[in-house]
């Protein structure tokens, strides 16, 4: 796979091994890979509407779920 700097970084996929393991340099999931928890999150709804802002920015237009998923590890990211 393709993991040129000027990739996209939050494209779905990206930093994603063919396999679906995480490279280093991961932000988004990758398309193929298999969920394996599930998690429930009470949220409020100037907070949900911030993520949908976010995420209708984005050029590939990610599902509510994949928003959540990709700003959780950018957050997690910017803490290392």
């Amino acid at each position: 796979m393709d993991q040129s700097p000027a990739r996209d970084a939050l494209a779905p996929g990206s930093g994603a091994a063919a396999d679906g393991n995480w490279t280093e340099g991961a932000i988004g999931m990758p398309t193929d890979h298999v969920f394996s928890s599930r998690i429930e999150v009470r949220t409020t709804d100037s907070w949900l509407h911030r993520v949908d802002e976010w995420r209708r920015m984005q050029t590939d237009h990610p599902s509510r779920a994949e928003a959540i998923r990709r700003l959780v590890e950018i957050g997690l990211r910017s803490t290392r």
